[in-house]
C-alpha cells in the first residue's frame, strides 16, 4: 500500500522506482530485524520484481547498472547507520 502511494507521485517511473528500492535497501541495512519487517514489510515495499522488468523492457544496461549500484550503497549506507559491527 505504502509503494502504491508513492508511485501516485507524479514523478518518472524509472526513477522513482529506483528511489523506492533504495529506501527499501536503506532501512533494511539499518535495522535487518525482526522478518516481519525486513522479509515482510520491506520485502513488500521494494520492487525487484518490476526493476527487472523494467530493466528489460527498456533494453537499459544503464538503467539496470545504476540502480543496482544506488541500491548496493544505499544498504551499505543503512548498515552504516545502524552501527552494527
Amino acid at each position: 500500500m505504502v509503494r502504491y502511494l508513492l508511485t501516485l507521485l507524479p514523478l518518472a517511473s524509472s526513477w522513482e522506482l529506483i528511489a523506492i528500492n533504495a529506501v527499501g535497501c536503506l532501512l533494511i541495512g539499518w535495522k535487518p530485524q525482526p522478518a516481519w519487517w525486513s522479509t515482510g514489510f520491506l520485502g513488500g515495499f521494494t520492487s525487484f520484481s518490476t526493476y527487472m522488468l523494467v530493466s528489460v523492457t527498456d533494453s537499459s544496461l544503464a538503467y539496470l547498472v545504476v540502480a543496482a549500484a544506488v541500491c548496493i550503497a544505499a544498504w551499505f549506507a543503512g548498515d552504516a547507520i545502524g552501527g552494527k559491527k
